[in-house]
């Protein structure tokens, strides 16, 4: 009880804190470039939400929580890259199967440079904050399931919009976060989960034409309700297996009794 007190404390003073500066921050800094002005509404966020995350993991808990565990390895480097790329990719394909996307060419995007930079920092900011510090905080006290189904909580409670869009939009929004954590989850390493958002979204942005086309498709909840049972049958492969035979050591009882009940009557 003790630990869920302080664990609030520190959620409220990362996070709350954290949007409260992110938003004020860059309000104080003007430029007369629009383009300008757009990146340094990134990135200042960003170098803020760095800072919290290095006081958090590094003053705070001192140890037990780090956001960067794992070493990155070339293999590693080339799998966060090609996850991002491949599982939108694998939706429109679906979608192009039933009509639903009709592929016209790649996006031609002005100031590619600058589009690229943005998603960076959007990729970087959105992994940080929600499943950086926070996420690795409850997944040490509570497990993966209850760290991502609270930093999907306060990812919905920042982004109260998305409720309002549509109950499919919603719910690929919600299931698109939730990939995302398995993602961190088993890279173990913020840099390669950021190199994974970042080429879904950059992979998305050339792609796709019509906006919240993903967001706005059936097709896309399946496929993502598909990968999501997927990864969790292979991280509680165990627990699966042993569900089933319970269940099917209760149809055999079951079907003995059954079976003798019938053989009275005979």
């Amino acid at each position: 009880m003790k630990n869920t007190i302080i664990n609030v404390f520190k959620t409220l003073f990362f996070f709350d804190f954290g949007l409260i500066l992110i938003t004020l921050v860059p309000t104080l800094f003007k430029f007369k470039n629009a383009t300008l002005s757009s990146v340094f509404d990134l990135a200042i966020p960003f170098l803020i939400i760095v800072l919290l995350t290095f006081i958090f993991t590094k003053m705070v808990e001192k140890k037990g929580v780090s956001v960067l565990e794992s070493k990155i390895k070339f293999k590693s480097l080339l799998l966060s890259i090609a996850l991002g790329i491949l599982v939108p990719v694998f939706i429109l394909a679906v979608m192009w199967i039933f009509k639903d996307f009709a592929f016209s060419g790649f996006n031609k995007i002005s100031n590619m440079h600058i589009h690229l930079l943005k998603l960076a920092l959007t990729s970087a900011l959105s992994e940080l904050l929600y499943r950086g510090y926070l996420f690795k905080l409850y997944k040490k006290h509570y497990g993966f399931i209850a760290s991502c189904v609270i930093t999907t909580l306060l990812f919905l409670s920042y982004n109260l919009e998305v409720l309002n869009s549509g109950k499919i939009h919603a719910l690929n929004v919600i299931l698109i976060s939730i990939v995302f954590c398995f993602v961190m989850d088993y890279f173990n390493n913020i840099i390669l989960s950021v190199l994974t958002h970042f080429s879904f979204l950059a992979t998305s942005s050339l792609l796709i034409k019509t906006d919240n086309l993903f967001e706005n498709s059936i097709i896309t909840s399946v496929v993502l309700f598909a990968i999501i049972f997927i990864l969790l049958f292979k991280k509680y492969k165990s627990f699966f297996m042993t569900v089933l035979s319970f269940i099917l050591h209760i149809k055999r009882i079951l079907s003995d009794k059954a079976s003798i009940f019938i053989s009275r009557f005979k």
